[in-house]
């Protein structure tokens, strides 16, 4: 699945890698009782891994374009 299209294949890699990260964060928070920490953490995971495994070429293209430019308010120091 992740290897569909060989330009995206590490991007989708990372972004799978980093959304199953952010669940393990999530049900950690679960397991501690932190509802906040839960939510965010299963929220942002979902955000990340549904589209690398979910949208095909052009979908996740304009998906990695839509989070470069979220990320340039992060760089606006």
């Amino acid at each position: 699945m992740l290897n569909r299209y060989p330009d995206q294949a590490a991007t989708r890699k990372g972004f799978v890698l980093t959304g199953v990260l952010f669940c393990l964060f999530g049900l950690l928070m679960a397991v501690i009782g932190s509802t906040l920490g839960a939510v965010l953490g299963l929220l942002f995971g979902a955000i990340l891994l549904v589209p690398a495994l979910c949208v095909g070429h052009a979908g996740f293209a304009r998906y990695e374009k839509l989070l470069s430019w979220i990320a340039t308010f992060g760089n606006l120091s």
